[in-house]
């Protein structure tokens, strides 16, 4: 709320909180994404706050202290208990927006100036929304990966689209300092391609739609989000195999 209303001045020790709020200014598709993401890192409510290491500086005999490598926002209940068994207080458990054990979140951006095959656009995301990346599933498309119809939430199998991802996010909260960034920048990729292309998918739709029909209309969407997926789950395996790599001796 206070992201979107910062002049209220919204305090979380208030008596009372607003339900709801009128942001004050327009609120992007890519905007609400990344409320998605949040895990409230920097406030008073991250939970590695108080995770910190002393690290040399490399060619220097200066020491910076840093968040431990080993600290990431969804530890388990287990890892919290015996951390403030050492030292009470020492992470607080807060409710995050983007929780682990998500089984998908969507945001929908409708644009009725646009024909309804276009302009509803599902970006959809399996497993956690803070480390996914979001996959364009507009009004036209027709039909989804056969793995998108296999529920893996309650059961690990490799033929189910989210272990394609959970995999990869839960090696990479082993030692989230080290592996935050290949993360974080592959959701950045995806977005932008996402974002960027979407003029084109647009006027390749009216194009079809005017030259084929509308058969190959959808078509061409349903093509065009079964490869964008696709290369969303080819990266988070490659990504899944160096995590691996990177953890061969041990975690």
């Amino acid at each position: 709320m206070t992201r979107l209303a910062p002049s209220l001045k919204l305090s979380y020790d208030a008596d009372e909180l607003p339900l709801t709020v009128k942001p004050e200014k327009p609120v992007a598709v890519t905007d609400v994404m990344a409320l998605l993401r949040q895990t409230y890192e920097g406030t008073a409510w991250d939970g590695t706050r108080n995770l910190k290491v002393s690290v040399k500086q490399p060619d220097s005999e200066t020491e910076e202290t840093v968040v431990s490598p080993s600290a990431n926002p969804w530890m388990t209940p287990d890892m919290i208990a015996m951390l403030n068994g050492i030292k009470e207080g020492t992470v607080s458990r807060n409710r995050l927006v983007a929780v682990p054990q998500c089984s998908y979140s969507v945001v929908i951006q409708l644009r009725d100036w646009l024909p309804d095959a276009t302009g509803g656009v599902t970006w959809l995301s399996f497993d956690n929304p803070g480390q996914s990346p979001r996959i364009p599933v507009f009004g036209g498309t027709t039909s989804l990966p056969d793995c998108f119809g296999i529920c893996g939430q309650h059961r690990y199998r490799e033929d189910a689209a989210i272990w394609n991802y959970r995999r990869t996010n839960k090696l990479a909260t082993v030692r989230w300092g080290l592996t935050k960034e290949k993360i974080t920048r592959s959701v950045a990729h995806f977005e932008e391609k996402g974002q960027t292309e979407l003029p084109f998918v647009e006027t390749r739709y009216n194009t079809l739609l005017k030259s084929k029909g509308e058969a190959a209309a959808q078509t061409f969407l349903t093509g065009y989000t079964a490869d964008f997926a696709g290369a969303t789950i080819l990266r988070w395996r490659e990504m899944g195999d160096e995590f691996w790599r990177m953890f061969a001796r041990g975690f």
